[in-house]
């Protein structure tokens, strides 16, 4: 396995970054049909990158996998199917992370490859919706990384320490407010 490096997005990247969310999206998002995958590709390319920082990953000089933030957004994470459980996914949310301490995401409830993924990585499920354009049910997750699962962390005076892959305060469980989206 060649070496894994993290780089900002830049526009000779597109056709790459496309078909790593082309092939993921396949294997994560079956139950989505082909003309909406069409209609999000043409997005992603003119509306979502430009208006994202975006981080890719390459693995040996091949991009393999990519990250876009929208503020404390996680508008998407993406990897090859052909370089799944690598490390990148981990790679770029760790480095997700390091850039905003407080991350928010949307995952469609039947995506179990992202579920898994995010459940692992520590997000926690703060809400749920309906997408309106395919009418599925989309849950809104939390990441908050000066609360990272692993060892006991004190912010003021709230101790917060891992359980079953959760966190959960010393005194009581409190539950994460998402902000209302538009």
């Amino acid at each position: 396995m060649g070496q894994l490096a993290i780089r900002p997005y830049g526009m000779n990247d597109l056709r790459a970054v496309l078909d790593v969310w082309d092939a993921a999206s396949r294997v994560a998002h079956p139950f989505l049909d082909e003309a909406f995958l069409a209609k999000e590709r043409r997005e992603i390319a003119e509306v979502h990158l430009p208006n994202a920082e975006t981080w890719v990953c390459e693995l040996g000089g091949v991009v393999a996998g990519f990250v876009a933030l929208v503020g404390e957004e996680v508008g998407g994470l993406f990897v090859h199917p052909e370089h799944h459980r690598k490390g990148i996914g981990r790679a770029l949310m760790d480095h997700s992370s390091g850039l905003r301490e407080v991350l928010y995401l949307d995952v469609f409830e039947e995506n179990r490859v992202g579920r898994a993924f995010y459940d692992r990585y520590g997000f926690e499920v703060v809400g749920e919706r309906v997408h309106e354009e395919t009418g599925r049910r989309q849950l809104r997750m939390h990441f908050d990384a000066r609360f990272r699962t692993g060892s006991t962390q004190r912010s003021g005076d709230l101790a917060w320490r891992p359980r079953s892959g959760r966190l959960a305060h010393e005194r009581q469980e409190q539950a994460l407010v998402a902000p209302e989206r538009p």
